[in-house]
């Protein structure tokens, strides 16, 4: 990250994939920047159940809602504040993605572990979109401003 820290995103994604909302996650950061961002596949199921919309839609569709986004979003950070993550572990900004990885489509191995490279790849123009586009988290000046994330 910029500050010189090294993050460990397969222990960031273990915490994360607690929230209910996720089925999959691609944690990722980009060494310019000061948080990490994520690439999200909702859990279909949950989400069907738990997020409320007026109209009947796809699960595609379902992904590109702001509300739903931002419902996900606000629990990831809720599970990066019960972990206690520092600032830089602490997602900024999501992509929901409507699709699970998998092994046809190279994103994961025969264990079902990420293929980093190959998501990163795959994902590249999404990730770098989500820092343009995000909210950012500032570095808090203090322990006590830190607690509060």
């Amino acid at each position: 990250m910029s500050q010189g820290e090294y993050i460990a995103p397969e222990r960031l994604e273990g915490a994360y994939n607690r929230s209910r909302w996720v089925g999959q996650i691609f944690v990722d950061g980009i060494s310019t920047e000061s948080t990490v961002v994520a690439i999200v596949i909702p859990d279909e199921e949950y989400v069907r159940q738990n997020f409320k919309t007026t109209t009947t839609t796809s699960f595609e569709d379902l992904c590109k809602d702001e509300q739903l986004k931002e419902i996900i979003l606000n629990d990831l950070k809720r599970l990066a504040k019960e972990y206690k993550f520092k600032y830089y572990e602490t997602v900024s900004n999501i992509h929901l993605h409507p699709e699970l990885f998998s092994q046809e489509d190279g994103l994961v191995t025969s264990t079902l572990k990420i293929r980093r490279a190959g998501a990163r790849q795959y994902f590249q123009d999404r990730i770098q979109s989500l820092y343009n586009h995000g909210e950012k988290i500032t570095k808090p000046i203090n322990v006590e401003q830190q607690s509060k994330l």
